[in-house]
């Protein structure tokens, strides 16, 4: 019996990037457990798993494609007229992320910079009109407390 492979896990990035799983297999419920659906969203691609330690990288940018393929270490896999599908050793995910301007995760704000965030944007708060109803329902046409000509 030939001996399978193990994909290496993007999952072990998911504190830094964002990532998810290939769209063509969210229907699926097993999708989340295969290392081989996840990849990483970026501005101009994606990032994926290639092999056990090697990486892969599609851009879908001319510019963006010649700049990812003149960095070295990083092999043509396949390029068509404004895109280019390239594999890059694991030592230099953060190096292609930055290119390709990977979609990084987003951290919770502490207490101390949640209250200066409202703070700083109280001032552009509505306010509620003096001696208004506050409940935000307008008077509907036709109904007897709206004034009729």
């Amino acid at each position: 019996m030939p001996q399978q492979t193990i994909p290496y896990d993007l999952r072990q990035h998911a504190n830094t990037y964002r990532v998810t799983v290939d769209e063509s297999f969210r229907h699926e419920t097993f999708a989340s457990d295969k290392a081989w659906l996840h990849l990483i969203p970026c501005r101009y691609g994606h990032i994926y798993v290639h092999g056990t330690n090697v990486l892969g990288a599609f851009a879908s940018g001319s510019r963006i494609a010649t700049r990812l393929l003149s960095l070295p270490g990083v092999t043509r896999h396949q390029v068509g007229n404004g895109e280019a599908s390239v594999t890059f050793p694991l030592e230099m995910l953060d190096v292609v992320a930055d290119l390709l301007r990977a979609k990084k995760r987003r951290k919770p704000l502490s207490p101390e910079a949640r209250a200066a965030a409202a703070a700083r944007v109280a001032p552009f708060a509505f306010k509620h009109a003096p001696n208004s109803d506050t409940s935000g329902a307008l008077p509907r046409v036709g109904d007897a407390g709206s004034a009729s000509a």
